[in-house]
């Protein structure tokens, strides 16, 4: 259904967790190990030769991060290849990485931040939305985090010089998924596009409770930064509750009937009485 011919899966442990590693045949991918946080694939590029590819799961439990820094810093002692990993750390790598309520400790920035060196590994830039995690949006308790992300070791970067991030939107996660380019993307990816605002979000109901609130979390902002993070909530806002109002203008518009018609001319029309 989803168009994969392989897969593994981990199942959960209690109620919470679980993974799942999909891929197609035609990409030469075999698995190498896995756990409950991780699941590790060799890949064979026939050009470039074999990487290694790790889906990784942080532990949630605030009270856990020194293992999980820990555990990437053993996973990455098994690697002497060009290597990738990309999934949910549960951390994130500077302040600025985080919005909303209240700021995250530093030690816990720094603690993820030197797991990463002491792994030998950088992030891949990221392109679009730099949030990917988010809870109560148009809310004065909103948050955002920079929580899902890619890392690469040097090698894996020789490979992949252009490679980067792109931030997707799903309407049914509090997660936005991410994408790995490892190729350059094509143009029309790059340019960015203009923020339109919809007069019929302003029928819908708690879209006017939903800006007073962004406009109020962010009032401590500059003009032009506090206008910038209340139109990307309206945006993120319209895919959850307006994700068919296209198709909703397509029906109208099929049973659509003039009430009188057009006679149209080489430079101007007219509504004949």
């Amino acid at each position: 259904m989803l168009s994969f011919d392989s897969c593994i899966t981990v199942d959960r442990t209690g109620r919470g967790g679980g993974l799942a590693l999909f891929w197609r045949h035609s990409s030469n991918c075999t698995l190498v190990d896995f756990s409950n946080n991780h699941i590790t694939v060799e890949i064979v590029d026939f050009i470039l030769g074999p990487w290694r590819l790790t889906g990784y799961y942080g532990y949630p439990n605030g009270g856990c991060r020194i293992a999980a820094w820990n555990f990437l810093r053993q996973l990455a002692n098994h690697f002497s290849r060009p290597w990738c990993i990309f999934g949910d750390f549960n951390d994130i790598l500077d302040a600025s990485e985080k919005r909303g309520r209240n700021n995250r400790p530093s030690w816990l920035i720094n603690g993820f931040r030197q797991a990463v060196l002491d792994s030998g590994l950088s992030d891949v830039p990221i392109e679009g939305y730099p949030f990917t995690w988010f809870k109560c949006l148009g809310t004065p308790r909103a948050v955002e985090e920079r929580l899902d992300r890619a890392l690469a070791n040097n090698l894996w970067f020789n490979l992949y010089p252009e490679a980067l991030v792109e931030t997707l939107m799903a309407p049914a996660s509090d997660h936005y998924p991410i994408l790995i380019h490892c190729r350059p993307m094509p143009r029309s990816h790059h340019n960015k596009r203009h923020f339109r605002y919809e007069n019929a979000w302003h029928l819908e109901p708690g879209f006017k409770e939903m800006v007073t609130n962004s406009w109020q979390v962010y009032s401590n902002n500059a003009i032009m930064p506090k206008m910038s993070s209340c139109a990307e909530h309206m945006v993120v806002w319209s895919k959850e509750h307006c994700h068919k109002l296209k198709y909703k203008l397509k029906i109208v518009g099929a049973n659509y009937i003039p009430c009188a018609p057009l006679l149209l001319g080489r430079d101007k029309f007219e509504i004949l009485s």
